[in-house]
């Protein structure tokens, strides 16, 4: 375990600007921008009473995940197999795939994916 009050864990640890031009390092940053204006432009996550709209799903047996806060949706798929996206209620846009294919909609979500959805209003 790397002791973070040694120097060279500081060193080793830091960012390097250089690679942001590489393929793998540029998406990886654009996913990060993308989630970080989604939270920004969604961050109302509570009812009128300001209680959290929180609703958490997890499917141990499939590899799937689906958090759904306020008006946004990440349904996450950890196995390898493709599988079909179960929706909650109402209308889902989808904003972000981590696959990179845009805002391609998709009955099935990709093995080792994440979608993330905005509810239309």
């Amino acid at each position: 375990m790397p002791n973070p009050q040694e120097l060279e864990t500081f060193v080793r640890s830091q960012l390097n600007w250089s690679e942001l031009a590489e393929p793998p390092h540029a998406e990886m940053f654009e996913w990060y921008r993308r989630l970080i204006h989604l939270r920004r432009d969604h961050r109302s996550g509570q009812d009128e009473q300001g209680r959290s709209k929180t609703a958490v799903n997890v499917d141990v047996k499939a590899g799937s995940l689906r958090f759904a806060h306020g008006d946004l949706l990440c349904v996450f798929n950890f196995a390898a197999a493709p599988r079909r996206v179960r929706m909650p209620r109402g209308v889902w846009d989808l904003a972000l795939r981590s696959d990179m294919k845009a805002a391609q909609m998709a009955d099935e979500m990709p093995g080792q994916t994440a979608f993330i959805y905005t509810r239309r209003r």
